[in-house]
């Protein structure tokens, strides 16, 4: 059975050659007046190596013709490990009985229910909590106050450089 080889070839050290400095050039002119005449005098041979010509064995099987033995040999097998998690289908319809639910759950115990564990808990994003209900006020003012504290705390830079990704952003919508 032929063995696969990997579809990435890889120069080690032990080919690679040094780039030898060139020499001066040699003129039989004045090296000031004739600077722009410059023949060189290379020595003869490759600085660089061409890349290497592709492995028989990595062929494409569109290229190689119908009676080639090789056709089908390079397709990987590749062995994946078992999936962390199972996705999960988001329903993208809720009935009336669960938007009120919803709505209950999220101004009695805002704390408790946040948007991301009722859209855990009806199995939709958390988006869509946001358009069916809307938060306590008192929580939402609590919010806010945390959010003011955050931005006191930070300094002129990084306040520059917020203010400047509001401007872009607007510029952004505005087609700037």
């Amino acid at each position: 059975m032929l063995r696969l080889i990997p579809q990435t070839f890889t120069r080690h050290h032990s080919t690679n050659t040094t780039v030898k400095p060139l020499k001066r050039v040699p003129s039989l002119f004045n090296k000031i007046n004739s600077a722009s005449n410059v023949k060189p005098n290379y020595q003869p041979g490759l600085y660089h190596h061409p890349a290497p010509s592709a492995s028989i064995i990595s062929t494409p099987d569109v290229f190689l013709p119908q009676n080639d033995q090789r056709k089908g040999l390079n397709v990987k097998k590749e062995v994946l490990g078992p999936t962390v998690s199972q996705p999960r289908e988001k329903k993208l319809n809720l009935t009336p009985e669960e938007v009120s639910q919803i709505q209950k759950l999220r101004l009695e115990q805002p704390e408790l229910w946040t948007r991301s564990k009722l859209a855990a808990e009806f199995n939709v994003s958390p988006f869509t909590i946001s358009l069916v209900s809307n938060p306590n006020k008192q929580r939402s003012e609590e919010m806010q106050q945390r959010l003011q504290t955050i931005k006191e705390s930070w300094g002129r830079q990084r306040y520059l450089a917020r203010l400047d990704r509001k401007k872009r952003a607007v510029n952004w919508y505005r087609d700037e």
